[in-house]
């Protein structure tokens, strides 16, 4: 499992999101609660924040409590805003970073930001540049693409020109984040918009879910994918990332 350092991320998250965002959003919060935000309490549904400045404002209420009673109990809320800021700190300075931060910034399109930094991030670990090229969307069905180019310099042999390897990727990720989606991974075909589009563009397509499982009484952050290989007609390589991974909080400061 991938650990993450609550403490550090969180701040982080903090730092790109910006201060006046973070107030702005705030603000929203406690005037839709009656200017209150006492502890436990739950946002009304017709506040419309978004779901990022939601989860950052429920882990900081559970940091303050932890600090008030000693006790380090902390959910799904505080997990993900974490995993917000640990993938954005690997991805600053990758190209389409100012699209991914403006996604999480939306109202409308948390998957499409989340399944942004769940790719851009996996890739960014593997020491490739991922570059967001454009998005699908099929409003029917409710499920969010995006399209990525992967691209990779091989190493320099002797003095010779470096290679650029490129592969072009789209991206599907389907259900939410209370629902495990195992078993939809493996019966999920696409659309047929979305095949011309692959096909259109040459690209691979991989279906993803990420959702919430806990494991000893504690939240964990599961990213799955599959490529479905039966619709690729290309050729694939290393490149394509497939994510499969399990992330926890670490409550402890470094």
């Amino acid at each position: 499992m991938r650990e993450i350092f609550m403490a550090d991320a969180i701040k982080y998250f903090e730092s790109i999101m910006g201060r006046t965002w973070l107030e702005e959003n705030l603000k929203l919060i406690k005037s839709g609660n009656g200017g209150g935000v006492a502890f436990g309490r739950c946002i009304e549904s017709s506040i419309k924040v978004p779901l990022s400045a939601y989860y950052w404002y429920k882990a900081r209420e559970e940091i303050a409590y932890g600090e008030i009673t000693g006790e380090a109990k902390f959910s799904s809320n505080s997990l993900i805003t974490a995993a917000t800021g640990a993938d954005l700190q690997l991805l600053e300075q990758e190209e389409g970073f100012p699209l991914m931060i403006q996604d999480l910034k939306s109202y409308d399109r948390p998957i499409t930001a989340h399944g942004q930094l769940c790719i851009a991030s996996g890739y960014a670990r593997e020491k490739y540049k991922v570059t967001v090229k454009k998005e699908y969307s099929i409003a029917a069905r409710g499920e969010q693409q995006t399209f990525y180019t992967v691209r990779q310099v091989d190493d320099l042999i002797d003095d010779a020109v470096p290679r650029c390897v490129e592969n072009s990727v789209i991206y599907c990720f389907i259900g939410n984040w209370e629902q495990d989606v195992n078993k939809l991974l493996l019966s999920w075909s696409p659309s047929r918009s979305l095949l011309e589009a692959a096909s259109k563009n040459n690209a691979c397509l991989v279906v993803c879910g990420m959702w919430i499982e806990t494991v000893n009484n504690r939240p964990v952050l599961v990213r799955k994918g599959r490529l479905l290989d039966k619709y690729t007609s290309k050729g694939i390589n290393s490149l394509v990332y497939i994510p499969n991974e399990k992330i926890y909080i670490n409550a402890t400061t470094q």
